[in-house]
C-alpha cells in the first residue's frame, strides 16, 4: 500500500503524508498530517486547547531555567484560569483581533527568580509578557539560562565582586559588556581596572 485516505480530508495521498502511530494496525495516523496540524490549531484556539498550551509551556520554561516544575497540575490550572473573569475578557478580546499572537492570553510570573505558582502567576496578554521579560533583562532582574555569573578582580587591591550576568556588571563597573566577555573568554587581559572570569571557571593572572 502506497497512498492511504485522509480520514478528514478524504484525499487519498502518499503513506509520507501521514504521521507514525504505534497504536493503529498501519502504524499509521488516520489522519494526513497537514489536517493534523490544522486540527492542532483549531483545539489551541479553544479555551481548554489555550491552556493547555500555556501549562506545557510553563513546565517547558520551568526545566529550561532549572526551576521546580509547576506546583499545580493542569485541571488546576484550568480551574484557576476559568475562574478568572479577566481570562474570558482577553479570550474574547484575542479571537475578535482574528487570534493575533500579541494578544494572546498568558501567564506572567509576578516573581520572575521564583517558580510557578498559582500564588506567583497573573494573567496578561502575550505582548505584555514579552515587554516585562524584555524589561526585566535590561534592568538586570532577569536570569535566563544563557546568562552566567560573573567575577571581576580589581587589578590593583585584588578584591573581588560577583555579578550574576555581564550585562549587570556593565551596568556597575561601566566596563563594557563585550570587553568583559572578551576577557572571560581569554581574548584580552583586562578590561575597566579587572580581570573578569566566569563564576564557574578558572583565571589565569
Amino acid at each position: 500500500m502506497k497512498t492511504k485516505k485522509c480520514s478528514k480530508c478524504g484525499a487519498e495521498k502518499p503513506l509520507d503524508d501521514f504521521g507514525f502511530l504505534a497504536l493503529r494496525k498501519s502504524g499509521k495516523n488516520p489522519m494526513c498530517k497537514k489536517c493534523s496540524v490544522e486540527r492542532t490549531r483549531q483545539y489551541t484556539r479553544t479555551k481548554k486547547g489555550l491552556v493547555s498550551r500555556i501549562y506545557h509551556n510553563q513546565r517547558h520554561n520551568s526545566k529550561r531555567r532549572n526551576h521546580p516544575m509547576p506546583d499545580y497540575t493542569r485541571c488546576e490550572l484550568m480551574d484557576w484560569i476559568f475562574s478568572q473573569k479577566l481570562f474570558h475578557d482577553l479570550y474574547n478580546e484575542w479571537v475578535d483581533t482574528g487570534y493575533d499572537r500579541h494578544s494572546t492570553p498568558s501567564c506572567d510570573r509576578l516573581c520572575n527568580s521564583s517558580p510557578y505558582t498559582l500564588g506567583n502567576i497573573q494573567l496578561v496578554k502575550f505582548l505584555e509578557n514579552e515587554e516585562n521579560a524584555r524589561r526585566d533583562l535590561v534592568n538586570g532582574t532577569l536570569i535566563t539560562s544563557q546568562m552566567r555569573a560573573v567575577i571581576s578582580i580589581n587589578k590593583i587591591t585584588g578584591e573581588t565582586k560577583e555579578y550574576f550576568s555581564i550585562h549587570e556588571a556593565d551596568r556597575q563597573t561601566r566596563a563594557d559588556f563585550r570587553n568583559i566577555s572578551a576577557c572571560c573568554l581569554g581574548k584580552i587581559k583586562s578590561c575597566g581596572g579587572y580581570f573578569w572570569k566566569f563564576k564557574d571557571t578558572k583565571i589565569c593572572l
